[in-house]
């Protein structure tokens, strides 16, 4: 019977701009010029062509607030680390992913916040404090104003400040952070930003597209070098995206299949070579030539936790370790998501059976919060926040996710340092 190793990460995941709050970046403009916009269009289908949100007879009075899209306070992140990361702890988890805002560490070109590095190594050294292995996002979908209007990803120069900014953090972060990430879900970004226009700079241009992606692979690159020079021991990655494409009838299987290298392999196929593990990022299948009757989350996204194995033997082509960077689904009654984590690692289980290096899995997210250009409304958090008064409080799920921890723990053959830390303290 396979069992997860005992070298593996059983985490959760946020990112700065969604969580910290008190952000001034291209998406805090974005926010000011787009909130009454996206409120008025709010019954509008914007989940990615998966039809309407299931529960929006629920939703639909929040959705129409423009101040759902205002990311503002956000859940005060920056300030309450501490105690989410003791949430977590509280649960079992070893491991804690979390981005750097780019805008709070060079908020002018050239010129960094020593405040902003010191408060990153702060948190990822409480991170050890609390028995979890910090990793770390670079960037994850902000830009300063700056580099905004230097011409974002379509600039050479924000490229050279990127690879700048990624040689800062390592110095900074080098005696607490292992792990790095260099870009989240490049193929999102650039899709949502330079061809569906609903992120900034709210382009629909296929030539701006092509230049963003060429933009990013160098940014990749330039910080992977980059990081790597200042500790050859780093582990840097990046983050990929990845959809389950399905076909009924079979004679459409050439089109899903077709689909599936358009939407998941452009990356991967370009960055694996300079990468020492690649971050799968998953949470719908999607399906060509007929209607689904799976469970579907707050968001319309099909729920189809059978595809991680799907997707890591697919990323297993490229010859890296792997690790489940962000999986999860919004559901602010709480209904599916115990079932969706235990058969999430059911799944990513077959794969190990099967051979695959996976190392990881990082639900999204620890906490709810703000989702974009979808705003406050969908509920991704292990913890409930309270959008108005900050309390935090874990769902039934998360406890749920500490004693399957617990579980897999158990039956590891081998148990590490880093597996004994966070599992002494979990409580119900």
């Amino acid at each position: 019977m396979t069992h997860f190793p005992s070298h593996f990460y059983f985490g959760s995941s946020t990112s700065a701009h969604q969580v910290e709050g008190g952000n001034m970046n291209d998406w805090t403009r974005w926010e000011q010029q787009q909130a009454s916009k996206l409120a008025r269009e709010a019954h509008r289908s914007t989940n990615y062509g998966q039809g309407p949100t299931p529960r929006w007879d629920e939703v639909k009075t929040e959705a129409r607030q423009a101040e759902n899209y205002r990311s503002g306070q956000a859940v005060d992140h920056y300030s309450r680390y501490r105690e989410d990361l003791a949430l977590a702890r509280q649960i079992g988890l070893n491991a804690f992913r979390f981005s750097i805002e780019w805008s709070r560490v060079e908020p002018r070109r050239g010129q960094y916040d020593e405040a902003a590095i010191r408060h990153y190594a702060e948190m990822a050294a409480t991170c050890h404090k609390y028995g979890q292995e910090p990793f770390v996002t670079l960037w994850h979908f902000t830009l300063p104003v700056w580099a905004a209007e230097a011409g974002g990803w379509e600039s050479a120069e924000v490229v050279e400040r990127f690879v700048a900014f990624a040689e800062v953090m390592g110095q900074g972060l080098r005696p607490h952070v292992r792990y790095w990430a260099t870009l989240n879900e490049p193929e999102v970004y650039a899709g949502q930003a330079y061809l569906a226009g609903v992120w900034p700079p709210g382009y629909r241009s296929p030539t701006r597209f092509s230049r963003a992606r060429r933009a990013l692979m160098r940014a990749h690159r330039g910080a992977y070098q980059k990081l790597k020079s200042v500790e050859p021991t780093f582990q840097v990655g990046f983050c990929t995206n990845q959809t389950v494409f399905v076909a009924s009838p079979a004679v459409l299987r050439p089109v899903a299949n077709w689909l599936a290298h358009l939407a998941n392999d452009y990356f991967p196929a370009r960055l694996a070579g300079q990468a020492d593990w690649i971050g799968l990022q998953y949470y719908f299948r999607r399906s060509v030539g007929w209607s689904s009757s799976l469970p579907k989350s707050d968001l319309g996204w099909d729920l189809y936790p059978e595809g991680h194995a799907i997707l890591l033997r697919r990323l297993a082509r490229f010859g890296k370790p792997l690790f489940v960077t962000e999986s999860g689904l919004a559901d602010a009654r709480d209904r599916y998501r115990s079932w969706y984590i235990e058969a999430s690692l059911a799944s990513i289980k077959q794969a190990l059976a099967d051979g695959v290096d996976c190392r990881g899995y990082f639900h999204w997210s620890l906490l709810d919060n703000f989702e974009w250009h979808e705003g406050f409304w969908p509920r991704f958090g292990l913890v409930r926040v309270d959008h108005a008064t900050l309390e935090r409080e874990l769902r039934p799920s998360a406890y749920h996710y500490g004693e399957l921890v617990q579980r897999c723990r158990s039956e590891q053959s081998v148990t590490t340092d880093h597996d004994s830390v966070a599992t002494a303290s979990f409580k119900r």
